[in-house]
């Protein structure tokens, strides 16, 4: 019998190891990690959310998250691997951020609920 192995920058093996429920504990980790790096707040708890954005009107642009989580601060985080397509990265990152970013308000809420948003790529090119 031969193993294979396969990369974490698939995207479908990226999510299978951090942006499943019974994976959350690797994406606290990895997000704690992250964070470490640059000085930020350890987090305690991550919630996995859903990874489509349709938007709410026929013609928003849907997005497609590898990963977004909200933290127990509720805070929330986009992670993202990407190998190719370089040249649309910069503005589809700004996107989905402010995307995520925007979501926190309803009708009515105050602007200072907003909590931060933060965006974590790995990327196999340099911007």
């Amino acid at each position: 019998m031969t193993t294979k192995k396969y990369s974490l920058t698939n995207d479908c093996i990226f999510h299978r190891v951090f942006g499943r429920e019974d994976t959350k504990n690797n994406l606290l980790y990895l997000i704690n990690a992250v964070f470490a790096e640059i000085g930020m707040q350890q987090i305690v708890h991550v919630t996995i959310m859903d990874s489509m954005d349709y938007g709410i009107a026929l013609m928003d642009k849907s997005v497609v998250y590898d990963i977004k989580a909200k933290t127990s601060n509720d805070e929330f985080v986009n992670i993202e691997i990407q190998l190719e397509n370089k040249d649309n990265y910069i503005g589809r990152s700004y996107y989905y951020l402010s995307k995520i970013h925007g979501s926190q308000l309803e009708i009515g809420d105050k602007y200072k609920q907003i909590k931060a948003s933060y965006g974590i790529s790995f990327l196999n090119f340099v911007i």
